[in-house]
């Protein structure tokens, strides 16, 4: 808008220009221009009188023309959008094409994962008291990487722990063979007294035939003497026969507890057997006791010395120290970060986390595309879990080449892009995909669009699956070598031609 005032004059003012707008649309130029406009003040002047002394004849003179510019603009907008629905018909839009039974990819994120890279953290909490290695030091499996204490002095309780251990340990097995050399002898010794009964009860045996003859021999003896008692009535006699009747009575019952004792059947000899099988398991426990206390000292000394170690990061494998993340005098944490170590395997893993729906229908036979910076490579998956592995979430392992071990880096994300199984190799014969960007949805359900005989979009209803990524899966409506078009800005009735080159509806 452009405004030049040239003079101030008495009772108006000359304008010299005044450019309203300046406004291109369509090559066509609306150019309002105003020059030499004298405006006469009195005649403002005989206007504005007028208003106000005819002020409805003014109101409808204003209303008529406001109506009449009404008319006059929606018969321009009528006539421009007629020009513009011919013109849209003369002219056809170009469409890019998806030709259903191509191989639909879905992009996914994989994380790489190097096997010989390890960041080795602290398992205990402690102050660093020595650093041993630094960054590019070749190291070997087991050798420290730093040293911890328990305190700031360097004094470890772990340590003390292990020590208190050991010489517990050193004391027992010290002694360990005299006690097993004990308890063998009182074994022996219970199995020598109950042998020594039974030798005992072997020779009350044979007494016990020896004595019957007595006990019948005196017996006779002291029928003889009755007899002659009888017949003589000696009062020495009498004596006589009472004492050698007692000691007959005496053989008689030492014979009946010889019979007692030797009898395997009495409880004589079943105490003297019980007693030496008491004492033989008794022993037996002791000795039992005896292994399981050296077992549980020397385990304790292990368990010893493995918190001890705790306090000395060690390196898992041989490799090369890539960087060192702790001071001397820092206090660390279980899970501090010590040291990266990275080993001389060369073994690279991809691993990619999917849905359950895609994970079941990961092509078999068809390879995923790896893309890197600058390069890409085709892979098999090694393999596709069949339960959930991360959340919700199933998991497909790629092999990564070992020409890539220098390009990717432990932890590193990369995409991949990985195809869906069809019928060739899935076994399902009736659905296809398409991507999402075809498929148009309704109240009455979803549809596609294709080129028609006569270059003319069509809409073709379909019966819509599961969502795969950027894809859909269609159970029904679609067959393959058919051409869907992606465009969303394409209507059915709308003259289409093909940017591809596809069909016969080509530019």
């Amino acid at each position: 808008m452009e405004l030049a005032i040239i003079s101030d004059k008495t009772n108006g003012f000359q304008l010299e220009e005044f450019n309203l707008y300046d406004y291109d649309l369509s090559n066509i130029a609306i150019v309002i221009r105003l020059r030499y406009i004298s405006l006469d003040m009195n005649v403002l002047k005989r206007f504005t009188n007028f208003i106000g002394n005819y002020t409805i004849v003014s109101f409808f003179i204003l209303l008529t023309v406001l109506l009449g510019l009404l008319v006059v603009s929606r018969q321009i907008k009528h006539e421009n959008q007629t020009k513009h629905i011919n013109t849209s018909e003369s002219i056809s839009k170009s469409v890019e094409l998806y030709k259903v039974g191509k191989f639909p990819y879905i992009k996914v994120q994989a994380q790489i994962d190097k096997a010989g890279v390890v960041t080795v953290v602290a398992q205990t909490g402690g102050v660093v008291q020595k650093i041993y290695v630094n960054e590019g030091q070749a190291v070997k499996r087991g050798n420290w990487l730093a040293g911890l204490s328990s305190n700031y002095q360097g004094a470890s309780a772990q340590t003390v722990s292990r020590q208190l251990a050991q010489k517990q340990y050193e004391n027992f097995e010290a002694t360990y063979n005299d006690q097993k050399d004990l308890l063998k002898k009182q074994k022996d010794i219970a199995n020598l007294a109950d042998e020594n009964s039974d030798e005992l009860a072997e020779i009350n045996k044979k007494s016990i035939e020896g004595t019957k003859d007595l006990i019948s021999y005196n017996e006779e003896i002291l029928a003889q003497l009755d007899q002659i008692i009888d017949a003589t009535g000696d009062l020495t006699m009498q004596m006589s026969r009472a004492q050698f009747k007692a000691s007959l009575e005496n053989a008689k019952s030492g014979l009946r507890q010889l019979e007692y004792q030797t009898d395997k059947n009495n409880p004589p000899s079943k105490l003297s057997e019980l007693q030496k099988d008491a004492t033989i398991e008794q022993i037996n426990v002791q000795e039992k006791a005896l292994d399981l206390n050296h077992e549980i000292l020397k385990l304790q000394l292990d368990l010893a010395k493995i918190q001890e170690s705790l306090l000395y990061p060690a390196s898992p494998f041989t490799g090369v120290v890539q960087q060192v993340f702790i001071k001397k005098g820092q206090l660390v944490s279980p899970g501090t970060p010590i040291a990266t170590i990275l080993g001389d395997s060369s073994d690279i893993t991809a691993t990619a986390y999917v849905s359950k729906n895609t994970a079941k229908n990961v092509s078999a036979t068809s390879p995923s595309i790896i893309s890197l910076d600058n390069d890409s490579f085709e892979v098999l998956p090694s393999f596709v879990s069949n339960e959930a592995t991360r959340g919700t979430l199933y998991s497909i392992l790629y092999d990564i080449p070992e020409q890539y071990n220098a390009i990717l880096g432990n932890k590193e994300f990369v995409m991949v892009k990985v195809p869906l199984g069809y019928a060739n190799d899935t076994g399902n014969s009736e659905g296809v995909y398409i991507p999402i960007d075809a498929i148009h949805n309704t109240q009455d359900g979803a549809y596609v669009l294709l080129i028609g005989d006569d270059c003319i979009a069509k809409s073709k209803k379909i019966e819509l699956g599961p969502l795969y990524g950027e894809f859909a899966y269609i159970y029904s409506g679609l067959a393959n070598d058919e051409s869907v078009i992606m465009n969303r800005n394409v209507v059915e009735g709308d003259k289409v031609v093909s940017e591809d080159g596809v069909g016969i509806c080509v530019k």
